[in-house]
C-alpha cells in the first residue's frame, strides 16, 4: 500500500534498535498504534516496521537501495532509547541520520507549518528512557535543536524503563496512561499529514507573505535588539573589568605590608561570593561553573599583566626588593626587556585562557573527559608556574593564581563525580 500523497512510499517509517524489542514492546507499540491511527484518521495509512533488525551492520558494510527507497516516507518515528544513540548502528546511521537528510531535499522540507501557523518536524520521536546527557546532545546536535518526544518513560525511584500497557500511572512518576499517549502519537501524526495534505509545498515558500515577512522583520528587530544588549554589557563589563585592573596595578608599586590589609579584604570576598554563587547547584554544574570562573581568571590574569606594562614606567614593587635595586638605579633597557617577557606571559596566559573556554563550551559541555583533562592541564601548567614564579620573587598576587589552580581541580572533581543527566545550560 503506497503513501496517502503520490510520490511517497510509506507515510510513516518506524526505527528502532532490535535490543529495544526483544521483549516485544516496538511491535505492541506499533500495533497499537496502527488501531489508534485507523480510529483517527480517515484513510488507511502505510507503515514501515521492519521486524528483522540491521543491528551490528558497521558503515563499511553494503546497505541495500531498498531501505533507501523506503525512507521516502512521510514521517519518521525513531523509538529513542539507550540503545538508539549508536553511531555505529544500522538504525542510527542509515535510517535517522538518513532521513534527516534526505527530508531537508524534498519537496516538504523536514520541518513544515502545521494548522495554527506553528512549526512541526516530520521526524516525531518516541522516547522509552531518559538518556544521558552524551545521547541528548548526539540527537539534538543531529537534529539541530532541541529534542521534543513523546514519552512513553515508567518513571519511579531508580527505574527507567518503556512503558507498558498495564502499567498503573499512580505509581509513575510521570503519570502517564500508556493510551493516552498513544493518542497523542496519532494525534501528532494526523496534524502533520493533513499540513501536508493541505499545502503541497515547503514551508519556506511561504515566507514571502505579508504575516510572514512581519514576523521575519519582527524577528530581525528582537535579535537586533538582543546582540546590542549583549553587546552593551559586554562593553560594561570591560570598562568595569579594565577600572579594576588599572586599580590593581597601582597597588603594585606599594610594598607587601601596604598590601596585606587589601588582600586580607578581597580575598575572603572572593572566596566567599563564588561559595555563596555555586553553593546552591548540583555537583556537575558547580564544578563546571568553578572552572568557568578559573578559566576567566586565568584570561583576567594575562590581561592584567598586559595592561601593567602599558600603564606603568618602572617595575612592581616586589620586583625590585627581589633585585635589591632602586627604581632610579634601573637601567631603561633592563625595565623594557622585564616589560616584555610580562606581556608574553601575558598573552600566552590570555591565549591559553581561550583555549580552555573553547574546551569548555565545545566537548566538555557534551561530556568529554578527555577535554577535562586538558582543560585542567592547561590551567595547571599556566597559573602552577606563574603562582611558583609569584611566590619566589615575593608578590602576594601568587595567592589569587593559585586558587585559580586549586578551583580547576575542585571544579573538575565536581564535573567527573556529578550525575552526567545534569544539565549545565543553564551556566553558559
Amino acid at each position: 500500500m503506497a503513501s496517502i500523497i503520490e510520490g511517497y512510499e510509506y507515510d510513516i517509517f518506524v526505527s528502532y534498535r532490535h535490543n529495544d524489542n526483544r521483549s516485544g514492546w516496538v511491535t505492541e507499540f506499533v500495533n497499537a498504534l496502527q488501531e489508534e491511527l485507523a480510529a483517527t484518521i480517515k484513510e488507511p495509512l502505510s507503515i514501515y516496521f521492519d521486524k528483522n533488525s540491521h543491528d551490528g551492520l558497521l558503515e563499511t558494510h553494503n546497505v541495500g537501495k531498498s531501505l533507501e527507497g523506503k525512507l521516502k516516507c512521510l514521517i519518521f518515528i525513531p523509538i529513542i532509547s539507550q540503545t538508539y544513540c549508536d553511531p555505529k548502528s544500522f538504525a542510527w546511521q542509515h535510517e535517522f541520520v538518513a532521513f534527516n537528510k534526505l527530508s531537508k531535499e524534498d519537496q516538504f522540507g523536514r520541518d513544515i507549518k502545521v494548522l495554527g501557523g506553528n512549526v512541526a518536524s516530520r521526524i516525531l520521536p518516541i522516547k522509552v528512557h531518559d538518556l544521558d546527557l552524551r545521547d541528548k546532545s548526539a540527537i539534538e546536535a543531529e537534529i539541530g535543536g532541541a529534542l521534543r518526544a513523546i514519552d512513553f518513560i515508567f518513571k519511579s525511584a531508580g527505574v527507567n524503563r518503556p512503558l507498558t500497557v498495564s502499567d498503573n500511572p499512580d505509581k509513575n512518576q510521570n503519570s502517564f496512561y500508556y493510551r493516552d499517549q498513544i493518542n497523542k502519537t496519532a494525534n501528532g501524526i494526523k496534524e502533520i499529514l493533513t499540513s501536508l495534505k493541505e499545502s503541497g509545498s515547503r514551508p519556506q515558500d511561504d515566507l514571502q507573505s505579508p504575516e510572514n515577512s512581519t514576523s521575519k522583520e519582527l524577528r530581525a528587530k528582537l535579535n537586533f535588539k538582543r546582540v546590542a544588549t549583549i553587546a552593551a554589557v559586554t562593553i560594561g563589563l570591560i570598562a568595569v573589568g579594565l577600572y579594576l585592573q588599572l586599580s590593581f596595578v597601582e597597588t603594585l608599586h606599594l610594598s607587601n605590608q601596604q598590601q596585606e590589609p587589601l588582600h586580607r579584604l578581597l580575598l575572603p570576598t572572593f572566596i566567599l561570593t563564588i561559595a555563596f554563587f555555586v553553593a546552591r547547584m548540583p555537583a556537575r554544574r558547580m564544578g563546571y561553573t568553578l572552572l568557568q570562573i578559573a578559566t576567566a581568571a586565568v584570561f583576567a590574569g594575562g590581561l592584567f599583566n598586559m595592561v601593567m606594562t602599558l600603564t606603568s614606567h618602572t617595575l612592581p614593587e616586589a620586583h625590585l626588593v627581589y633585585l635589591q635595586v632602586k627604581p632610579e638605579d634601573l637601567p631603561e633597557g633592563i625595565v623594557s626587556i622585564e616589560f616584555a617577557l610580562i606581556r608574553t606571559l601575558g598573552t600566552s596566559m590570555m591565549a591559553a585562557a581561550i583555549g580552555a573556554w573553547l574546551l569548555l563550551i565545545g566537548p566538555i559541555k557534551n561530556g568529554s573527559k578527555q577535554a577535562m583533562v586538558g582543560l585542567v592541564l592547561i590551567i595547571t601548567l599556566t597559573e602552577g608556574d606563574n603562582t611558583i614564579a609569584l611566590y619566589s620573587i615575593g608578590m602576594l598576587f601568587y595567592l589569587y593564581t593559585g586558587l585559580a589552580v586549586i578551583m580547576a581541580w575542585v571544579g573538575a572533581i565536581l564535573w567527573w563525580k556529578g550525575s552526567a543527566r545534569e544539565s549545565i545550560a543553564a551556566t553558559t
